[in-house]
């Protein structure tokens, strides 16, 4: 997403747990913010009070100099070219096996695992809506659930089971990686397209609380999983503290 700042607003829906804390629920969101917070995509963070506006549809969602960018295409535009990568360009078929494979994962335990969406989508929602507003958004759990349910012809528990094992496989295949980029990140390193759409993905897996997952807490490479996303956001933080840091010398320079 490109802007300096002021032509682009970007749209987001906060959820919150039980004890009212932030917590991570949308991959695309999650890409979005953090490309503003690696100042990549230029622009103004905007949180809405419900997690669709009617101008935008279901959030994320943006304005572009003024022109409305739905939730539907900003995805699309996420994968294609919005990240400098570290070296070499990622081939467009690894980028989209960790969007399948993780994707999918997400979908499935947030929208069609029930004992995650009975203990914590669905709560969470409640937590971070005004009670004004309950009505609307059970309309709105229950088309995002029938969406998910929609996209395959297998009964719902057949397709947590075979996303989980998916997943598994990934995991196993990746921790290597996995683990290479989290000491890359500790040693300052730009962070590439695929690695910005992991963290993505694993921000939102790793926040749902392991009752409620469908795949083992011991699955291996599930610590290198967790390993590297503490390490992008130690990244993330650090660059925050050095750009505060120089704009209070910059202050001090002007005075």
């Amino acid at each position: 997403m490109a802007g300096d700042g002021t032509s682009s607003v970007l749209w987001i829906f906060q959820l919150k747990d039980r004890k009212g804390e932030a917590t991570a629920w949308s991959p695309d969101q999650e890409y979005l913010t953090t490309l503003v917070a690696l100042n990549r995509g230029g622009a103004l963070v905007q949180e809405a009070t419900f997690p669709e506006i009617a101008a935008l549809g279901p959030l994320p969602a943006a304005y572009v100099e003024g022109r409305p960018l739905r939730r539907e295409l900003l995805s699309c535009l996420l994968r294609t070219g919005v990240v400098a990568d570290r070296g070499s360009p990622e081939a467009p078929e690894h980028l989209q096996e960790i969007d399948d494979v993780l994707g999918r994962l997400v979908d499935v335990t947030l929208w069609l695992h029930r004992p995650c969406y009975r203990k914590f989508t669905k709560p969470a929602f409640l937590q971070s809506t005004p009670s004004l507003l309950r009505p609307l958004l059970e309309l709105y759990l229950w088309r995002a659930s029938r969406g998910v349910a929609k996209e395959g012809g297998a009964t719902a528990e057949e397709r947590v089971r075979s996303a989980s094992a998916r997943f598994a496989g990934w995991l196993l295949d990746q921790q290597d990686r996995l683990r290479a980029g989290a000491l890359l990140f500790k040693a300052g390193s730009e962070p590439s397209s695929a690695e910005l759409l992991i963290y993505s993905f694993a921000k939102v897996l790793l926040a749902i609380p392991q009752n409620h997952v469908p795949w083992d807490d011991q699955l291996p490479g599930l610590d290198a999983l967790s390993t590297f996303r503490e390490a992008f956001e130690e990244m993330l933080q650090s660059r925050k503290q050095a750009k505060k840091q120089q704009q209070q010398q910059q202050q001090q320079q002007q005075q």
